[in-house]
């Protein structure tokens, strides 16, 4: 469970990184409904890490006989690993922050669409302006970014507690 649960959050990181650079590269027209799987994966793969990390607590509790306090401080010994790996989740996590920010800004008189074959920028149900076609496309590579960043700082979240925990040979 555990390769498979590391393989999968290291699919969704790399694919978040592709699609997060596919973004800055000309001609690339993407949107957020063409990606909506890393999301739905990224959350899956978080879901199934915590179950995971349930399930061996449990079984620590079972076999030890102690509390849950101490069966979930045996499921987590830090690993040489586990220290670098806390290292790129929390870059992760402040990558994903820049990004928000970036996107605020971006976003701050409204959100691009496309109305009627014109391109516009919407803010509260109404049209604020017109905007060209170049710029509707860079707004549209910051929510694109957003959701990649986000993306890649869930499918981390897995992995660091992978490397965190103790071998599986322990349990």
């Amino acid at each position: 469970m555990a390769k498979i649960l590391g393989f999968l959050s290291g699919t969704v990181a790399v694919a978040s990184v592709a699609v997060y650079l596919a973004t800055f590269v000309p001609g690339v027209r993407l949107a957020v409904g063409d990606i909506w799987p890393l999301p739905v994966a990224a959350v899956a793969c978080v879901t199934a890490s915590l179950l995971r990390h349930a399930w061996r607590t449990k079984r620590l509790q079972k076999r030890y006989g102690t509390t849950w306090d101490r069966a979930r401080a045996v499921a987590n010994v830090p690993t040489a690993t586990g220290k670098r790996m806390e290292l790129l989740y929390g870059a992760a996590f402040v990558f994903c922050g820049f990004n928000f920010i970036l996107f605020a800004v971006a976003f701050h008189n409204g959100s691009p669409e496309l109305r009627d074959g014109q391109f516009v920028l919407e803010r509260k149900g109404r049209s604020a302006r017109g905007i060209t076609e170049n710029e509707y496309f860079r707004l549209k590579a910051y929510e694109l970014r957003l959701v990649a960043a986000g993306s890649l700082a869930f499918s981390l979240a897995p992995l660091l507690t992978l490397f965190r925990a103790a071998p599986e040979t322990e349990v």
